[in-house]
């Protein structure tokens, strides 16, 4: 009775030192019934128990057998899986005295989830590989989530911009017809086309006059407008004119001078002679 109590102690005692090391640790005696099972198999599976045989829980990838063993085979990898095919596991054995134990790891890819196994990274030895192996992955599946997360933003913003480009070249098709206002600029920045709402909300011409130091901006428009009705037809012409007068700095180029106008405001660049600080800019409101 005390051998046997003796024993008993050992074999708790060492399997106890065993899950520390490595949770996943099994102990079978000679008739392959599992006497000691380590804590994580407890959390992977709802059917393992202690007295059970081992092929009632797993199986063998390959050709094995327990009864044919010999101390070649512990320089060996063995691979076994659940019965239900949702986890595998790459082991080494010992035969001891009582026993063998099966030493294993989980293998974990995208097949093989951690999910399958029932547990996280707390319940792996801190020494262990596969707690850096397993927070490598979550890191790898947390930044592809995010990646393509991003990327399906990125597809529905192209979507969008993709049909806005679709609208713009449908109204471009008929520019005349547009109430928008149209403009077609050439690579050099000069104006090729201008449709009729551009001409009316934009496009001005003006005449710039140098005279010495004075410089005065004028600009001419005429509108005309027509009404057919049964008998009649009715035209009413509109004319309006705009001037102004002022000084340039004397270091101004006075035949170099640019201007631009949009949205109402015409924009003067007054380049400098050579020597001279500073290029002015002149901005005048037109209504």
């Amino acid at each position: 009775m005390k051998a046997k109590e003796s024993e008993q102690f050992d074999v708790n005692s060492i399997f106890e030192a065993l899950n520390f090391s490595n949770p996943y640790s099994l102990i079978l005696d000679f008739n392959e019934k599992i006497i000691g099972i380590g804590s994580n198999y407890l959390k992977s599976s709802n059917v393992i128990d202690k007295g059970q045989a081992f092929l009632d829980i797993f199986s063998w990838e390959t050709i094995f057998s327990f009864a044919n063993w010999n101390e070649n085979l512990e320089s060996r990898i063995y691979f076994f899986r659940s019965k239900d095919e949702n986890q595998r596991y790459k082991a080494s054995i010992k035969k001891t005295s009582y026993g063998f134990i099966v030493l294993a790891s989980p293998i974990i890819n995208s097949k093989f989830h951690i999910n399958n196994y029932g547990v996280t990274l707390s319940d792996f030895p801190k020494h262990d590989y596969l707690v850096e192996y397993v927070f490598l992955l979550q890191s790898s599946s947390r930044a592809l989530a995010e990646a393509r997360n991003l990327n399906e933003k990125l597809v529905e913003k192209n979507k969008s911009i993709e049909a806005a480009k679709e609208e713009l070249i449908s109204l471009a098709k008929f520019p005349s017809e547009n109430p928008n206002p149209i403009l077609r600029i050439s690579k050099k920045y000069k104006l090729l086309y201008a449709n009729d709402a551009a001409s009316k909300k934009f496009i001005i011409d003006f005449k710039i006059d140098v005279n010495g130091s004075l410089i005065t901006i004028s600009a001419e428009r005429e509108k005309s407008e027509e009404e057919k009705d049964e008998g009649y037809t009715r035209k009413e012409y509109n004319y309006s004119s705009f001037s102004r007068s002022f000084s340039i700095p004397e270091d101004t180029l006075s035949d170099k001078i640019d201007a631009n106008y949009v949205h109402g405001e015409l924009k003067l660049m007054l380049p400098k002679k050579e020597g001279a600080t500073k290029t002015h800019h002149l901005k005048i409101s037109v209504h």
